[in-house]
Order: C-alpha cells, then sequence, then structure tokens
C-alpha cells in the first residue's frame, strides 16, 4: 500500500482560495455585525456567538464525556452524536490552551479546506483530467485519428490506382527519379514533354498530376504524430481548465448554500467532509486499501459513515477499478469503516445497557422515529406553511432541501449512477421517513454530487449557475445571522 502523494495543482489553488476567502469573509461579517445591528446580538463575546444549539453539546460531550453535565439535568440525545468530533476537540485542544470553541473553529477551517481541495480533485475525476491517465483524453481525440487514418488510406488507394493507370498490366513498374522522372521497365517519362514512351501509349497527367499533389506518406504521418502530440497536449490542457472551472463551482456552490454556517461553525460537517471525500477519491480511483482507512474516521464522526461506506460497496461492485478489474481481494478493506460504528454500539451498550441508544436517543431528544413519508411530510409542511412562528423559515427550507434530494436521487437514477444513488438516496430515505423533516438542509453539505453537478452547470451554463448562485447567497447570510444569534437554522 503506497501512500497517494501530489503537488497543488491551478485547480487546487482555486478551490483554496474560496475557501479561504469565505472563511475571513465569514469570520470579519459575525465580528463587525453588532456594530450594525447591535440589537441581534446579546452583547456575547465572539467565541460564544459560535457556540450554538448541537456545537454546545459537543463542548460539553468533550468536555465532560457522555455522562452529563455535573449538577445539571441530563441531555437524554448526547447518545445521538458520535464521538469522533468531541475527540477532535480534546485534541485540538492541547494546542488552543483547552479552549474547546476556539478548537471547534479551528478544526472547522482546517478540514473546510482538506473538503475544498478534494472536491476540486473530484471534479477532475469528473472529466478525466487527472495527470496519468489520459484514457478520456485519448478517447476525445479518437475522432480526430480516425480521420488522420482515413485521410490516409485514401492516400493508398490513390497511389494504387495512380499506378495502376500508368500500369494496367500490372508488369511495369514507376519509381521516382532523383532527376523528376519516372523510370519504367521499358521506357521512361519525360516530365518536361508530357508523354510516356514505352510499354503503354497516351498521356498520364492527371496521375502524374495527383502524385505531385500528394506529399510523401512518411511526411503524413510525422505531421501526424505531430499533430497528434499537440492536439493531447491541448487537450490536456482543456480538460485541466475544464475540471478547474467545475471543481471551483462545486465549491463556490457549496460555500453559498443556505446551510453553508455548518461549515464553519463548529460543527462535524466539515471535519467528516475531510474524511469522506478523499476516501471517495481513493474509491474511484481504485485505491480501496486508503479509501477504507479514511472512511474509518468519517464513520466515527457521523452517522452519515454509514451511507458512505455502503456507496463505496456499490461502487467497488460495479465501478470500473472495483471487483472487475481488481477481484475480490480489496473487499476486506470495505470491513474496516464499519468498526467505529460497531465500537460506538458496544460502548453505549456498556453505559446504559441499550444495543439501540443511538435511536432512543433521537426519540428522547427530538421525539423522531420511523414514520410514514406521507405523514412526516404532512407534519413539515403544516410546520413551514401552516404556521408563523420562529421555526418556520427553517422548515421551509428543510422542504425545499428534501425537493433537492429528490431531484438529485432521480437524476443519478437517470445516468445509472449507482454508487452516488445509493449514498444521497439512502440518506434522504431515512430522513424523510422521521417524524418530521430535520437537518435535510444540513445533509445537503454533505451530498457532493449535488455541488458537482452544480460545477458542470458553471461549465456549461455560466449565466443559470450565477443566478442560482445569487439566488442562495442571501439566504447563506440570513443563517450564518440567525444561527450567531442563536436562532434555530437546521
Amino acid at each position: 500500500m503506497r501512500l497517494p502523494t501530489g503537488r497543488l495543482r491551478p485547480s487546487d489553488r482555486r478551490a483554496l482560495a474560496l475557501w479561504l476567502g469565505s472563511w475571513v469573509g465569514v469570520m470579519f461579517f459575525v465580528a463587525v455585525v453588532p456594530r450594525v445591528l447591535p440589537s441581534v446580538f446579546d452583547g456575547k463575546p465572539y467565541l460564544d456567538r459560535w457556540a450554538q444549539w448541537d456545537a454546545v453539546r459537543f463542548l460539553d460531550i468533550a468536555t465532560y464525556g457522555y455522562g452529563g453535565v455535573p449538577g445539571e439535568k441530563f441531555d437524554p440525545g448526547w447518545p445521538a452524536f458520535f464521538p469522533g468530533y468531541p475527540l477532535a476537540l480534546k485534541f485540538t485542544g492541547l494546542f488552543t490552551g483547552g479552549d474547546y470553541k476556539l478548537a471547534g473553529l479551528v478544526i472547522s477551517f482546517f478540514a473546510g479546506g482538506v473538503a475544498a481541495l478534494a472536491l476540486g480533485r473530484l471534479a477532475e475525476e469528473e472529466v478525466g483530467a487527472r495527470p496519468r491517465r489520459r484514457g478520456a483524453l485519448r478517447t476525445r481525440l479518437s475522432g480526430w485519428t480516425s480521420r488522420i487514418a482515413r485521410d490516409g488510406e485514401r492516400l493508398d488507394d490513390r497511389e494504387r490506382l495512380d499506378g495502376a493507370e500508368h500500369d494496367p498490366d500490372g508488369d511495369e513498374t514507376w519509381d521516382y527519379g532523383d532527376d523528376g522522372t519516372y523510370g519504367g521497365g521499358d521506357g521512361t517519362y519525360g516530365g518536361g514533354n508530357g508523354t510516356h514512351s514505352g510499354g503503354g501509349s497516351g498521356t498520364h497527367r492527371r496521375g502524374v498530376q495527383a502524385a505531385e499533389a500528394a506529399p510523401p506518406r512518411t511526411t503524413v504521418r510525422r505531421s501526424a504524430s505531430s499533430a497528434n502530440g499537440h492536439t493531447l497536449e491541448a487537450a490536456e490542457e482543456e480538460a485541466a481548465d475544464e475540471a478547474g472551472t467545475i471543481g471551483a463551482g462545486a465549491v463556490a456552490a457549496m460555500l453559498a448554500s443556505p446551510a453553508a454556517v455548518f461549515l464553519f461553525a463548529g460543527y462535524s460537517e466539515s471535519l467528516f467532509l475531510a474524511f469522506a471525500l478523499p476516501a471517495w477519491l481513493m474509491a474511484k480511483r481504485g485505491r480501496w486499501a486508503w479509501a477504507a482507512l479514511l472512511a474509518t474516521p468519517s464513520s466515527a464522526v457521523r452517522i452519515t459513515g454509514l451511507f458512505l461506506v455502503l456507496a463505496m460497496i456499490v461502487e467497488y461492485l460495479v465501478g470500473r477499478h472495483g471487483r472487475r478489474e481488481q477481484g475480490w481481494r480489496p473487499i476486506g478493506w470495505l470491513v474496516l469503516p464499519f468498526t467505529p460504528l460497531l465500537a460506538y454500539t458496544v460502548y453505549q451498550w456498556g453505559r446504559t445497557g441499550d444495543w439501540m441508544a443511538w435511536q432512543h436517543a433521537q426519540e428522547a431528544g427530538w421525539h423522531r422515529k420511523f414514520t410514514m413519508p406521507w405523514d412526516a411530510f404532512k407534519l413539515t409542511y403544516q410546520s413551514a406553511f401552516e404556521t408563523n412562528y420562529e421555526f418556520t423559515l427553517a422548515f421551509r427550507i428543510e422542504v425545499f432541501a428534501a425537493a433537492v434530494g429528490v431531484l438529485l436521487s432521480l437524476y443519478l437514477l437517470y445516468r445509472r449512477r449507482w454508487p452516488e444513488l445509493a449514498y444521497v438516496g439512502l440518506q434522504l430515505a431515512a430522513l424523510m421517513t422521521s417524524s418530521y423533516y430535520l437537518s435535510i438542509g444540513r445533509a445537503t453539505l454533505l451530498w457532493w454530487p449535488l455541488w458537482l453537478g452544480f460545477g458542470t452547470l458553471a461549465l456549461r451554463h455560466r449565466w443559470l449557475f450565477g443566478a442560482a448562485v445569487a439566488a442562495a447567497a442571501p439566504f447563506a447570510v440570513l443563517q450564518l445571522l440567525t444561527f450567531t444569534s442563536g436562532g434555530w437554522a437546521g
């Protein structure tokens, strides 16, 4: 097993620049907005503005473990949070003086940069522009090379026809002489007067003119070879530029989405993507050992890791770098990402005596349990459009996000993208069969096929991509204000 290596490419720098610029802008915005809207905040310190909702639960778990805050009522929803992110807080806290609030922002900063970089690399896989893998580029050149081959065949045929005109009986050979004349078997061709003497009679200007007009085949082949090299280089540059556009578009769309605030806050989305996206990238390249090793910590961060490893199994079964290319040996690696799920289940069973502690925490903390999808939709719709209270906007975003997920799943089904469909579709099915829609908007951050789709839109229809980003950005700002002021943002 060899460690993946590489250097930063122009597309990488573009993706990282988008992330860094967005991060600086968001942090500065949260710092100065109280001066513009002093009624929004209640004088909390800067770091406290980021410690809202689930971020507080992560901080408490990192500080006290799953036993609860001493002297306070136990929160039954704590087992719903996987231990990966609290453990990352404890580790990063070693470098922030034990300040877990600051540690959460530090984790999101670095993890978000890794996620942006990996998303750009996935765009390269989409267009086949990864170095040392030129199959897609050669496919693009196949039409051009076929035309070269056909032209060569036509030239050969024309030379044979010209020879037949000179020697219809096949008993005469013709060669170019050094002095520009044809030497026949029993006579010579005089280039000056255009007549033929010897084995036949008549003039042969048409054949001679065709032979003079056509360059030697070695010249054609040399030109074709040179043009082929230049065309391959141009195609590589074009594919790299397309990959950069798709990658930058995907990152920009993700950062402009309404739920983007959770990439910057002390939540687990950025950390999950920092492991999951490189894991998926390695799976697409057939690097199954590294794919499994990277997917394992993602399974310790979020339950979404379960859907990731299931999608990786599908990729192994149907992908071109999976079972058909490598056989069954790599399948053993894909067992590894299940181990954090099993270990956490055993841990909670040992602590509570409940094998279903995670599911029961969902029910106790948020009253979420399995519900028929139409009942879940009905309750969410009523909360979004038939009431008017502080959670109205959040539920409307949930409905919109669910619709986006359905359309994305149908698109993946149409394109027969079975691994991506397994990843998105299974998540969506679980979220839409809960008592009501909750955190679907946040889940869109984890649907990289959606962002790659927006990246492709940026390549093919830039005006439409620009319109979509312009429409989403105000909601992203609104959600940022809502979250950092203590409101529910999903």
